[in-house]
């Protein structure tokens, strides 16, 4: 019984630490982007109002069926009537019941409702390519958002770097002044240096976690709640890559989207234009009534009485439109302009795709371009510092000499780390420009 007891408690505490395990896992970028997808107002938004497009055009397509419809109706009179049996007037009650079944159905409507399913088929097409875009537009803020949080932790590690020198140099400063080869200036001077980098990492530690919320809003993750990131680049490198042709595909899905705007317009201005053409409309329908008087016992009865009031009727009806007070041609010209100017979207969307195109092309080349260029710079500034500091200790250089060196190596860092991370981010803008969506950052 005890063993039995012990082997759940064990079997508890192994589900425990696994659960918490999962929990304490790092999240990468891919992961991040997919939570915010999935969590994110926006795109839900988009997805239900995909689903209320496919119900319009659903609609749309039972335009072309026929109406039915069915009434009854009962009545009561009492008092001085006429009696229904002699046509005369007499103090008699009687109740009164009818029965239709009609249907109406549309021949011709000048080509509307065919533009009406065509416009609401665009408005469909133009909801799937829209949720498209913004969950790629989610998962590229959330990708940007990342990156910002990547950036800053490394500001952070460098900052420390940093704080850790000067604590040595100090360390070291005072040691030389007990030996006097050091003056109570220059331990004054690296106490200052030391607060100024410790300064530095609080204002750097800051920083991140305002980036760390800021990411956690844009995923809609629970601000109180721990999130731990993996903070590293694998998987994210620039070196390699094939860079796309130069022309955004119309395929792309905000071109797409744009482009059954523009249809949606079109067919709104034919519906427009079929509003001049006559309409013939078809109704046919059958109907009977049943008359009691109840001081009549003679009445007939509710069978006989059905089957001999029993009537139908085939009815075709031609509308032709003849002048509205200029309603109709002033609409026209309305729907016509409303697809000009849709026209003239898609083509600005086209262009500026193209240019947004070559903006992250030029981008990415020149921060690829910039970070061979600071790697050389950091690997120098490291060797000038080496060198300033080994003229220290020989008492050729001054602090300042320390200072400056020092302070340029971590700005030459910084801009290291920002040139590659912003390598990352345009690569990103050139998969999704060029594929309309976010690559994983593997090689061709």
């Amino acid at each position: 019984m005890i063993v039995s007891e012990m082997r759940k408690v064990c079997v508890t505490l192994m589900l425990l630490l696994s659960t918490a395990a999962w929990a304490a896992e790092p999240w990468d970028v891919w992961r991040c982007m997919a939570y915010a997808v999935a969590n994110s107002h926006g795109v839900r938004r988009v997805e239900l109002q995909r689903e209320s497009s496919q119900y319009a055009q659903a609609s749309a397509v039972g335009d072309f069926l026929p109406s039915v419809g069915a009434g009854m109706g009962a009545q009561f009179n009492f008092g001085r009537a006429i009696d229904p049996e002699t046509n005369a007037y007499t103090n008699v009650s009687t109740l009164n019941n009818n029965y239709s079944l009609s249907t109406n159905f549309s021949i011709f409507e000048g080509l509307a409702r065919i533009h009406a399913l065509r416009g609401a088929k665009a408005n469909s097409k133009y909801s799937e390519h829209h949720l498209a875009v913004v969950r790629e537009r989610k998962r590229l803020a959330t990708f940007q958002a990342f990156v910002a949080v990547l950036y800053q932790q490394g500001r952070v590690e460098l900052a420390e770097e940093k704080y850790r020198e000067s604590a040595a140099l100090l360390s070291q400063a005072k040691k030389m002044k007990t030996l006097g080869r050091r003056s109570a200036v220059d331990v004054a001077q690296m106490e200052s240096e030391q607060a100024a980098d410790e300064y530095l990492l609080t204002q750097e530690r800051i920083t991140l976690d305002r980036n760390l919320i800021s990411l956690k809003h844009e995923m809609n993750y629970p601000i109180t709640d721990t999130l731990i990131l993996l903070h590293n680049t694998e998987g994210l490198c620039t070196e390699g890559y094939a860079l796309a042709p130069g022309v955004v595909s119309a395929a792309h899905p905000e071109l797409a989207s744009q482009h059954y705007v523009r249809e949606s317009a079109r067919h709104q201005w034919q519906i427009a234009r079929s509003t001049v053409l006559p309409s013939l409309s078809l109704s046919a329908g059958v109907g009977t009534n049943y008359n009691l008087a109840l001081q009549m016992p003679h009445t007939k009865s509710f069978r006989q009485q059905f089957l001999d009031n029993a009537g139908q009727y085939v009815g075709l009806t031609l509308s032709i439109p003849l002048f509205n007070r200029l309603r109709t041609l002033n609409n026209i010209r309305r729907a016509k302009i409303d697809y000009l100017i849709a026209c003239e979207d898609y083509e600005d969307k086209y262009c500026e795709m193209q240019r947004l195109y070559a903006d992250a092309v030029g981008d990415f080349r020149g921060y690829v371009a910039e970070t061979k260029q600071l790697e050389r710079k950091v690997a120098s500034d490291s060797t000038t510092l080496a060198l300033i500091q080994q003229k220290y200790d020989e008492g050729l250089a001054t602090f300042i000499d320390i200072q400056t060196a020092r302070a340029t190596l971590h700005g030459s860092r910084v801009a290291l780390l920002r040139s590659r991370l912003m390598a990352v981010y345009s690569l990103q803008l050139i998969r999704y420009y060029c594929d309309g969506e976010i690559g994983r950052g593997r090689k061709e």
